[in-house]
């Protein structure tokens, strides 16, 4: 018999990796002679779409990059 406490599952969180991600991001960011744009093209009004979309615009943001969101209804041609 062995006296090692079987493997407990570990909680992975991807939120320092995220932070340092964005710190790294406005930094590269600021130091540009332009403003990048984030351009989103939404077919559609799926919630768990909107949902993502608000996420990316938020990020986008914070590191300092413009977003154009360009929304068209499900039946565009």
């Amino acid at each position: 018999m062995s006296d090692q406490v079987p493997n407990t599952p570990k909680l992975l969180s991807g939120r320092p990796i995220r932070v340092e991600r964005a710190a790294l991001l406005i930094q590269a960011i600021k130091g540009l002679s332009y403003t990048p744009k984030l351009a989103i093209i939404q077919v559609g009004d799926r919630a768990d779409s909107a949902a993502y979309i608000r996420a990316k615009k938020a990020f986008a943001e914070q590191i300092g990059v413009s977003v154009a969101l360009f929304s068209f209804s499900e039946n565009v041609s």
